[in-house]
């Protein structure tokens, strides 16, 4: 028998690499438990800000013409700590970001460079991942390899 349980701790160990460790319980000493923890280890969803999001998008939507353009968005933290973000696309082929991975110095902004290339016009949607990271990181994309994502904003692309 199997059982993965995740304990939101914080181990520096390595300060990109997962830890695994296997517990065992004093009431069922044949019960293994396998363990995971990061640096980066998300807290559960309910300890998150109170619903409250780190990072907003400043147009809220953004529309292109269908033969293409460029659009500059403000990303806007509001976390009292430094964030790390990840851009992706709903259409690659359609859409190029800059930047792609970054920081987010606490209670700041950050532009984002959207760039349509022409085709059909279709409703897609940008998606800026963040996560709370040490004031000292300098890897943007080590909280994405360590999965630590904490959250996410939807940018909603229109092109007509």
């Amino acid at each position: 028998m199997s059982l993965d349980i995740y304990i939101p701790i914080i181990l520096f160990i390595s300060p990109y690499k997962s830890a695994r460790f296997h517990v065992l319980l004093h009431s069922q000493p044949s019960l293994c438990l396998s363990v995971v923890a990061s640096r980066y280890l998300s807290p559960p969803s309910f300890l998150l800000h109170s619903g409250e999001m780190s990072l907003n998008i400043d147009p809220p939507e953004t529309s292109f013409p269908a033969a293409g353009g460029n659009v500059t968005v403000k990303m806007i933290s509001i976390a009292e700590s430094k964030l790390a973000f990840k851009v992706k696309t709903s259409n690659n082929q359609c859409y190029r970001v800059k930047p792609v991975f970054g920081f987010i110095e606490p209670k700041a902004d950050a532009p984002l460079e959207i760039m349509r290339l022409a085709g059909p016009p279709k409703d897609d949607k940008l998606v800026v991942q963040w996560a709370e990271v040490p004031p000292e990181e300098t890897d943007p994309k080590a909280p994405f390899a360590a999965q630590a994502q904490q959250g996410e904003v939807v940018l909603p692309l229109k092109a007509a």
